[in-house]
């Protein structure tokens, strides 16, 4: 019994000294301030660093005179180009030291847009956002449930995300309207802002007449823009699909090219303000003359750490709906509250 009583007193120990032995990365403010941590990230110009004394902080990167880790990361710079090291300050020069001497990078602090550790396990590299939101009116008695959210997981040269949105919305003496879009991606990240880009998803909109659309794409893109506080992107590729569509007797297989573009505005002081435009067409290659357009404009605040309002615009446009009797245009303005983590 007491042989075994060691064993597990000398374990919590070293789980303990392993525990603490972990957040030795070293940071120095300009003011001079020393904290000791474990960095987490740099995006968008603030460094998120775990400690043992203040639990998890957050510091503008512009502050920061010197940070230091013994894990490895991977740094990018504005100009898209990406190193992998551990990472030390040459504070004289004001520049990140990447990798170990004699086959190191030098790179100036205020060009670093991005700090991940490569070190992280899987729920580690993990970033998760949530919202919901519900609205009635009275007078002409309508509600509306909305729900959308975000998992997003990166590791060296991937990043892997499922983004789902579902808005239903119910009347007196109608049938409820529901708007329903999920996808999962994978991006492989290349050179100077360039990637590869593949997914599926699953689509309903019962305004545009749609019951299910399926759906498989692939391509890639660039950052024309990629600094602290905006983000630019485009590209474009092909799309396999296949619609069930109200009072249609069979399924339709198309071939759709594709034609992205997206711009984000972040600003990370407190209060964070994230407003983010994205503008997608479909141009139909099976069906002559056919094409949708997808249009999107959120504006995220933050209220309190972590949790956020948000205001969102969509337009969801197809120029030939396999049924007459729908629309071509679904648009509507959404309210929300969720949650990052």
């Amino acid at each position: 019994m007491k042989f075994k009583l060691v064993h597990i007193i000398t374990f919590l120990i070293l789980f303990h000294s392993f525990s603490f032995a972990e957040k030795t990365d070293i940071i120095i403010l300009k003011n001079g301030d020393r904290i000791t941590g474990e960095v987490k990230r740099m995006e968008f110009a603030v460094l998120t660093l775990k400690t043992d004394n203040m639990s998890t902080i957050e510091i503008e990167w512009k502050k920061i005179q010197y940070v230091k880790s013994k894990f490895s990361f991977r740094v990018e710079r504005e100009n898209g180009i990406n190193t992998f090291g551990i990472i030390n300050t040459d504070t004289l020069n004001n520049e990140l030291i990447v990798g170990i001497a004699p086959h190191t990078d030098k790179i100036n602090l205020d060009k670093v847009v991005l700090l991940i550790p490569i070190k992280e396990t899987f729920l580690d590299a993990l970033s998760i956002s949530t919202d919901i939101g519900f609205s009635y009116t009275k007078a002409s008695d309508v509600s509306q449930f909305n729900i959308s959210g975000n998992l997003n997981h990166r590791t060296r040269l991937y990043e892997r995300s499922i983004d789902f949105t579902s808005i239903m919305t119910s009347q007196v003496d109608t049938s409820q309207s529901q708007n329903h879009d999920y996808k999962f991606q994978v991006k492989r990240l290349l050179l100077r802002h360039w990637y590869l880009v593949g997914g599926i998803g699953a689509q309903k909109n019962t305004q545009l007449g749609l019951d299910l659309r399926l759906l498989i794409n692939g391509g890639g893109g660039n950052d024309l823009i990629r600094n602290n506080s905006n983000i630019l992107s485009t590209g474009g590729g092909l799309q396999l699909t296949r619609e069930w569509t109200n009072g249609a007797a069979n399924p339709q297989n198309n071939l759709e090219g594709i034609f992205n573009i997206k711009y984000s505005k972040f600003r990370y002081t407190s209060p964070k303000i994230n407003w983010t435009t994205t503008f997608n067409a479909y141009p139909n290659l099976t069906t002559k003359g056919r094409y949708r357009i997808e249009f999107e404009t959120k504006l995220k605040w933050e209220i309190i750490k972590d949790l956020f309002w948000k205001l969102t615009f969509f337009d969801n446009y197809d120029n030939m709906p396999k049924s007459s009797s729908t629309e071509k245009n679904d648009y509507g303005i959404t309210i929300s509250f969720g949650w990052t983590f």
